[in-house]
């Protein structure tokens, strides 16, 4: 996952719901019913999204952005409404079957997680303009990475003394295509800095979060790539570390 902004979030929900041809219009607002009690304001079929209250957590390094999705159009009351409103409802569940699969993009799906259930309300709107649909909560779940070497702080972070004679530059090139490798010389060492090809990387010591971070046992001498990926053939790894 990638530590995305909310507004990073919700333009991409945009993007989805304009990419679907059974919809007219994306609205995202605090309050569905400022849009509803004007007759003709809104281009039917509309989406839109309702952002809950978001759970930043440090267990599970996430932060948890919870949506109501409506996927809303109008019903045509002139004659048999209720045939014509078991329709609207019919499509308009269709459009969130679809939407919930848009979220699944190949190029954003290392990026995010979306929870795996989806619940969904029926929902009749009697304000103005007659509309039903389905409302759909959706979890989206970015990285949370707690880093404060990245925060705009006056704060120094408390760090030991460091020995800059023991500091060494450790180099590997990899022979193959692997998830991980254990070089043994940096077993209970300390990493400072570590370059993937000359591109700088996060060491964590819990589970890669993102493509940027690899995991580092100082126990072992372990290095981890995130999950899905693979450190390649011919690769050269940099390590900067002291002990």
């Amino acid at each position: 996952m990638a530590t995305l902004t909310l507004n990073q979030i919700v333009k991409r929900l945009q993007t989805a719901a304009e990419s679907h041809k059974q919809i007219a219009t994306f609205i995202n607002t605090d309050y569905l019913e400022e849009y509803m009690t004007e007759p003709g304001r809104i281009q039917y079929p509309v989406c839109v999204s309702v952002l809950q209250d978001p759970i930043i957590s440090r267990t599970t390094k996430a932060t948890e952005h919870p949506f109501k999705i409506y996927f809303l159009d109008l019903v045509n009351v002139a004659s048999d409404t209720k045939a014509n409103m078991a329709d609207v409802y019919s499509d308009q569940m269709e459009t969130a079957k679809d939407f919930v699969a848009l979220l699944q993009n190949a190029n954003w799906r290392f990026d995010w997680e979306i929870g795996k259930e989806t619940p969904v309300q029926t929902i009749r709107d009697g304000s103005e303009d007659v509309v039903c649909g389905v409302c759909v909560t959706i979890s989206i779940f970015t990285a949370f990475l707690a880093d404060r070497c990245q925060v705009p702080s006056t704060i120094i972070p408390d760090e030991p003394d460091i020995n800059m004679a023991t500091t060494r530059l450790y180099k590997y090139t990899f022979d193959d295509v692997v998830t991980g490798i254990t070089i043994t010389d940096l077993i209970g060492k300390r990493i400072l800095g570590l370059w993937r090809d000359g591109i700088y990387k996060r060491w964590v010591t819990g589970t890669p979060a993102t493509t940027q971070e690899i995991q580092f046992d100082s126990t072992t001498g372990l290095f981890t790539a995130y999950a899905g990926d693979t450190f390649n053939e011919l690769e050269q790894f940099d390590i900067l570390y002291y002990g």
